[in-house]
């Protein structure tokens, strides 16, 4: 047990007299201390550059929806007011501050059409309708793009879109199956889902944006087709806070 004692002094005792130990004592703080001066001064730093994403929509009425609500998102989400932290909004504390919040079904919104084919819904009256903000642009806008399925099949189409992809011509694309409004019993196929492809898995605002518009469109679309009484839709899918 001495001899491996006085073996292990030794060799510390080598070890820290040379210029490499020294030289690593001044420089792991220095590379340390740098690199969170550059998170700090990095933090603020985001890509404003256009993402464009492309839409095959199945069933032909929730393109148009999203073309809406993306043109609301644009206008009211991607630029900062005067005197105000653009990530204020996300804790909800900055009064009377535009949200990007799912739509109501039906409570406090405009009427939707007789038909499917014709209804709106509508949005938090906190969000203003007129004027594009003219502060400094802290969001990139979402670009969406209307893709028809042609003779070619959709497999072609997804061979199409996932080349742009990979060229970064395209952010992502979206695929919004035919039985997405209203899915069969128990389907569980591709033709009842909305399938996001992309070759970034960590950039996740789009995703959060659509999962939200798209399940608002759809609950909207459900409800007027079902006819079913706008306050007691409300009521029934009220979220308890927490």
């Amino acid at each position: 047990m001495r001899k491996t004692l006085v073996v292990a002094v030794r060799e510390y005792q080598a070890a820290v007299r040379t210029k490499t130990f020294a030289i690593s004592l001044v420089i792991m703080p220095i590379m340390g201390s740098a690199g969170l001066v550059a998170a700090v001064m990095l933090r603020d730093q985001v890509n404003i550059q256009d993402k464009h994403f492309a839409i095959i929509d199945g069933t032909g009425v929730l393109y148009d929806e999203l073309a809406s609500a993306v043109d609301q998102y644009n206008r009211t989400q991607v630029f900062a007011e005067p005197n105000r932290d653009p990530e204020g909004d996300r804790g909800g504390s900055s009064k009377g501050a535009a949200h990007d919040v799912a739509p109501p079904l039906v409570g406090g919104a405009p009427a939707f059409g007789a038909t499917h084919k014709g209804w709106r819904y509508g949005r938090g009256s906190e969000i203003p309708q007129d004027g594009a903000p003219s502060e400094t642009q802290t969001k990139p806008r979402f670009v969406l793009e209307r893709i028809e399925v042609d003779r070619g099949g959709i497999d072609e189409v997804r061979a199409q879109l996932s080349e742009r992809v990979r060229r970064g011509a395209l952010s992502a694309f979206v695929e919004i199956g035919p039985h997405a409004l209203d899915p069969r019993p128990g389907a569980t196929d591709r033709t009842a889902r909305v399938i996001h492809y992309s070759n970034n898995p960590m950039y996740r605002d789009f995703v959060n944006w659509l999962h939200r518009q798209i399940n608002g469109s759809i609950r909207a679309w459900r409800v007027a087709e079902a006819s079913l009484p706008g306050e007691t839709v409300d009521w029934a899918t009220a979220p308890v806070p927490i």
